[in-house]
């Protein structure tokens, strides 16, 4: 009636299938609330992650030409090429005995290293691939893979690069960065499902890139392998690289 007291309105608890009051928050940043109108704290994502700092030299594959060296030391993985037009060193890391496809699963993988000396003409290659060329000389980038390339070329600019193939075509970007010696890089490959593969790189402790996104020829092979190679391209000049780590995680 005029005047009287304004009648109660009862709004039932929400439910899982009813609408209505949310529970009281619990007065912290660690909890959401759920579809069922309880709170609750997130499930941990669950992932399998492989680490190597190249400690021991048998658990890796490896091979040189031309008087390549792989050394294993205090700071990882030192590569040389030596004073040879075709001198080469690869190092190769198989998980699962190499029966496993690490393309799968929207894999991501990284990589650390220095660039020590830089020759006249060279290749190198830091990928996860269906297997790597066992040669000095250019390196073959249509191999079916994903990861990233430093080359140069006619002695002139020694550049990084994202890179990826499908067995028969390569997709590369634009440089990157322009590599000088001493340089320390960090590099993240995160491979989208089938659609795209996103590419940071981050050098000398700088700010981390923005995503470099490549969509085409997407990697679609059995990978087995995670590496690294560098190569002389026909001039004999040496170059040297140390690998400090490498990632893998799915």
């Amino acid at each position: 009636s005029s005047g009287g007291a304004t009648p109660a309105i009862s709004v039932p608890a929400a439910t899982a299938t009813v609408s209505g009051l949310v529970p009281t928050p619990p007065n912290n940043t660690t909890t959401f609330l759920r579809g069922d109108a309880t709170f609750a704290v997130p499930t941990a994502a669950v992932a399998y992650r492989a680490l190597t700092n190249f400690e021991d030299t048998g658990r890796f594959g490896e091979f040189v030409t031309g008087g390549g060296i792989n050394t294993y030391g205090t700071y990882g993985l030192q590569q040389e090429t030596s004073a040879t037009g075709t001198s080469g060193c690869l190092v190769n890391w198989q998980l699962g005995g190499g029966s496993v496809n690490l393309r799968v699963n929207s894999p991501r993988i990284t990589y650390m290293f220095t660039m020590i000396t830089v020759g006249t003409d060279l290749n190198i290659a830091l990928w996860v691939a269906d297997g790597y060329t066992n040669s000095g000389g250019a390196i073959t980038l249509t191999t079916d893979h994903f990861g990233f390339k430093v080359i140069r070329a006619a002695s002139g600019t020694t550049s990084l690069f994202a890179t990826q193939a499908n067995g028969t075509t390569e997709t590369a970007s634009a440089a990157l960065d322009t590599v000088d010696a001493n340089d320390h890089y960090e590099l993240i490959a995160q491979l989208n499902g089938t659609t795209s593969v996103d590419y940071y790189w981050q050098v000398n402790a700088g700010a981390r890139s923005a995503a470099t996104n490549l969509t085409g020829t997407m990697p679609a092979g059995t990978y087995t392998t995670i590496g690294c190679k560098i190569t002389n391209v026909a001039v004999a000049t040496a170059s040297t690289i140390q690998l400090h780590s490498a990632g893998y995680e799915r």
